[in-house]
């Protein structure tokens, strides 16, 4: 049973009892409440998302998607059936199978082939593949939404793109007339070279162990004179 199916429930069961739930303004709250979270919690069949993020080593893809999409999209329909949770076990080694499949991606002219693929049910029980790629050369990055291409008309996948940094490279909704993304990747960032470490200038001026060697001489000087007799007139 849905959670808004739930609401419905309560709303109807609660005119009957008391007149309408408005007449209990907690209870009217509480419905919107859950009406909202219902809403909030269920993914648009046709809205997919997909984020692409630029690491140190490595280009990271998620995508998320309906349920009912992910078995579209890997049976090639233009749409799915909302499979029960419970089987995900039972059609995860298929999602992982086809996860390399989503995208098609060339940096520089180069395919990327992911490194790794995962495919996990999101708190929502929404399907999630994550994908790991090499990290993209600096230049041309093209993506290619070919899951898109089959999905009947409607269907979305909004990819955003980052950088290293969290920059914004690129942000579009890749539908069935526009497949296509294309992002520059920014070149690395030169390190900047080390800060000269400030040193005083040498002094060249009065030192003071000249000092201390004049002032004895001087007065050496002073007490031979001192001490010489007087000369005879």
């Amino acid at each position: 049973m849905s959670l808004l199916f739930s609401v419905s429930r309560i709303r109807s069961d609660s005119a009957r009892s008391t007149g309408g739930p408005w007449r209990r303004p907690w209870l009217g709250g509480l419905l919107l409440a859950l009406s909202a979270a219902g809403a909030a919690f269920a993914h648009d069949p046709m809205e997919i998302t997909a984020d692409a993020v630029l690491k140190a080593g490595s280009l990271e893809l998620r995508v998320t998607m309906a349920r009912s999409t992910a078995e579209a999209v890997i049976d090639g329909a233009k749409f799915g059936t909302l499979f029960d949770p419970s089987v995900f076990a039972a059609l995860q080694p298929r999602f992982e199978k086809h996860a390399a499949k989503l995208f098609a991606i060339a940096s520089g002219g180069a395919v990327l082939v992911p490194r790794h693929a995962a495919v996990t049910l999101t708190v929502e029980n929404d399907v999630e593949f994550r994908l790991d790629y090499p990290r993209a050369a600096p230049g041309l990055l093209r993506f290619e939404a070919v899951h898109v291409a089959k999905l009947a008309d409607g269907y979305g996948d909004l990819l955003t793109v980052q950088g290293e940094h969290g920059e914004l490279l690129g942000q579009k909704t890749l539908m069935g007339t526009d497949l296509v993304l294309e992002a520059i990747v920014p070149a690395a960032r030169a390190s900047s070279p080390p800060a000269p470490v400030a040193t005083a200038p040498e002094s060249r001026g009065f030192r003071p162990g000249l000092a201390v060697i004049a002032a004895i001489m001087v007065g050496l000087l002073g007490y031979w004179l001192w001490r010489r007799p007087p000369v005879a007139p």
